[in-house]
Parts: structure tokens; sequence; C-alpha cells
């Protein structure tokens, strides 16, 4: 026991070693605002002082919608619009998967939208209560037709800085959004 003990330890020392020896490369990630799809307004700020993005915790985002589609169960497809690549099952709505209204047509996300998001004909309600997870047919089926994220803005607070004072998403929305930086807007909008 003890022989195995020691093993485990010189062993562990030795990664811990190894990894502190190795150069730190430049980071390869891509800028997930650089990304976006609609590269001449992605990175754009709002009016005003632009915080930057980085750091470990999420962002908080808010969106606007094509329609007033808050009630209803948001669904992600692929770039291309041809495959679903992001639906709940129904044990993963909550009273806290609802996005909370902060202004001007504006939504705090609370379940993941993107560009790539359309709403199914579920409100959030009426799926939680089903007593399977829909497949992607179904889903396909059960879709609004025209229903579309259509601008998505990170804010300089943290997703559960957001979620604990909506109020404070509000302030930003009423102040004009100087702080907060487009990942995505649909053109024309």
């Amino acid at each position: 026991m003890k022989k195995s003990l020691l093993v485990l330890m010189t062993l562990l020392l030795c990664v811990c070693t190894l990894s502190a020896r190795r150069p730190k490369k430049e980071s390869t990630a891509s800028d997930p605002v650089a990304t976006a799809s609609a590269p001449e307004l992605t990175g754009q700020a709002m009016p005003g002082l632009v915080r930057p993005i980085g750091g470990e915790l999420p962002k908080a985002q808010i969106y606007k919608m094509s329609g007033d589609w808050s009630q209803y169960v948001p669904v992600t497809f692929n770039a291309e619009g041809t495959e679903l690549v992001s639906f709940p099952a129904p044990s993963d709505i909550t009273n806290n998967s609802i996005p909370v209204s902060v202004g001007d047509g504006w939504w705090l996300d609370r379940r993941g939208v993107s560009q790539n998001t359309v709403f199914t004909r579920w409100t959030y309600a009426d799926y939680a209560k089903l007593d399977h997870t829909p497949t992607p047919e179904e889903i396909m089926n059960n879709l609004i037709p025209g229903s579309k994220v259509i601008t998505v803005l990170t804010l300089p607070m943290t997703e559960s800085e957001a979620a604990a004072d909506p109020a404070a998403v509000r302030r930003l929305v009423a102040d004009g959004l100087r702080d907060a930086v487009v990942v995505y807007r649909l053109p024309g909008y």
C-alpha cells in the first residue's frame, strides 16, 4: 500500500513538473465575437466605452426576436440551417429557462440562443409537461415560421450577475447599451 502511494505521488509530481516546464503556446482559439456570421457587424460596440469581454466566466447576453416568441421554446440549428444542434429535454425546462424582459424589446438569454436559433410552437409550460423529448422530426414540424433571433448583444456582466440582478440589465438598456458588444445582427434590423 505504501509502495503504491509512493509511486502514485511520484507520477503526479512528474506530471506537474513537466506541465510547468512546457512553454505556453499562443492561444489559437478564435474570439467568438470575431467569428459571428455577420463580420461587418461583429464586435462593433454600441456607442460609448467598451469593456473587454474576456475572462473565465460567461458574459450575459440579451437578444431581440423577429416577433414576441419569448414564451416559446428555442432550438438551434447549425450555421447552414440544415441540422438541429441544440434542443432541450422537457426536464431541462424550468422557470429559470424563460427569458426575462429587460426593456425596449430586449430579452435576457437564459437558454443559450444564437443567430441560428428559431422558436417552436411549444410554450415553456407545455414543453415541460411532455412525456418524451421530441424527435428532430417532431421539432421540425413544430417550428414557428419566420421566428428567429435578429440581434444578440454581450453585456459587461456575467450571466450570474445578470440573473441575480435583472434591474441592472434594465438600467444598461435604459442607458443605451453603451457597454454592450454586438455579437450578431441580422442585416436589415
